[in-house]
């Protein structure tokens, strides 16, 4: 159970507001969308099934984050795990972000993937959404709805001294945009962002800003989406690890 004050209807608000502020202001392509610092927004100390724990939450180059620091001593890998499973479920509890205009969707999909770390199964990227897409007569569209990336890290003997999530999401259309409508004209293919340092934390939630693609009259395309998520230490007895997890929606098949 969590406790503190309705803290995650707090970030699906801020959410809901970035979505309209990218939606309002970014109309081009991705390499339009500048690199800006963190900037944290706030700090809160609750308790999640029975764990004290530091909340904070940024906006991150047009992500929100929220990262979790499990601050009580004596903790197992259970106890983690079952405060994660506790915070998932209150995320899932929330309807998926709309788009701030844009069309019906005409077929959708939802997706959830995830890896552990080849070197390290306590380091585990996971990312979930739902895939959208519609057609009109000039173009052919896919969008994500509720995008969301994790990075959890478990063991009870260390805590990453920095955790960084790479966002990379990839088109075989036109162009990736962060805002609706997307770019239509020939541009970058890719939108790639680093984000972090997180410091010293167990988990971090990322909520994606409005991604979307386009493509001209034919439909033969498709839309990823790549989380990676990299664990260091600055014990010298603990390598740093990384873990990647990814989801490829084809506009044609696949719903």
């Amino acid at each position: 159970m969590l406790k503190g004050g309705g803290f995650y209807e707090k970030i699906a608000a801020l959410v809901l507001a970035l979505v309209m502020v990218l939606s309002c202001g970014i109309t081009g392509s991705a390499t339009e969308f500048e690199k800006e610092d963190n900037r944290l927004i706030s700090t809160e100390n609750i308790e999640i099934n029975g764990i004290s724990t530091t909340v904070k939450t940024y906006d991150d180059q047009g992500f929100i984050v929220t990262t979790y620091e499990f601050t009580d001593e004596g903790l197992t890998e259970t106890d983690m795990e079952g405060a994660i499973r506790e915070i998932e479920s209150e995320m899932a509890s929330d309807a998926p972000m709309p788009l701030a205009s844009g069309p019906t969707a005409t077929a959708s999909k939802k997706f959830n993937t995830s890896e552990h770390s080849p070197t390290d199964v306590s380091l585990t990227a996971s990312q979930s959404g739902t895939f959208c897409k519609s057609i009109d007569n000039n173009y052919a569209y896919l969008w994500v709805v509720g995008g969301v990336s994790k990075a959890a890290y478990t063991s009870p003997d260390y805590t990453p001294s920095s955790i960084y999530i790479t966002e990379t999401f990839e088109t075989t259309g036109l162009q990736v945009s962060v805002s609706w409508p997307p770019a239509v004209t020939s541009g970058s293919k890719i939108y790639e962002r680093t984000l972090g340092p997180y410091n010293n934390v167990n988990f971090v939630t990322l909520n994606w800003p409005q991604i979307s693609a386009a493509s001209g009259f034919a439909t033969a395309f498709s839309l990823s989406a790549t989380t990676t998520v990299d664990a260091n230490f600055e014990n010298g007895s603990v390598v740093g690890h990384s873990a990647s997890t990814s989801y490829k929606q084809n506009f044609q098949t696949g719903w």
